[in-house]
């Protein structure tokens, strides 16, 4: 069976939408302080006194991963800001093995 380009390109797009999924990260309000939980985890990674104190952990933990949304939280729990993190490691030659974060 062949698939036309259109049907590999929209088969393309949901595959990329469901790994994007995964790799969410929430700030959320938990008595007086701020959590950061990765999505589909039951524990929060971390608790802060802040609101901005948890986004910026939440910002450390996304550049980790090729492609991540934060959801950043209210108090009363609904979403109020989304933030879309990307990264590309790329190698260098000659180096140590070690990879760097670069904007394309």
């Amino acid at each position: 069976m062949t698939l036309s380009s259109s049907k590999r390109a929209s088969i393309a797009r949901r595959l990329k939408k469901a790994a994007s999924l995964s790799n969410r990260v929430h700030v959320l309000p938990q008595t007086g302080k701020w959590s950061v939980r990765i999505q589909g985890t039951s524990k929060a990674s971390k608790i802060f006194g802040t609101k901005n104190e948890a986004i910026s952990c939440a910002k450390d933990l996304a550049r980790s991963q090729p492609a991540t949304a934060i959801l950043v939280h209210n108090k009363d729990g609904k979403i109020a800001e989304h933030l879309t993190i990307r990264t590309t490691n790329i190698k260098i030659k000659g180096s140590t093995g070690k990879t760097g974060s670069a904007k394309k």
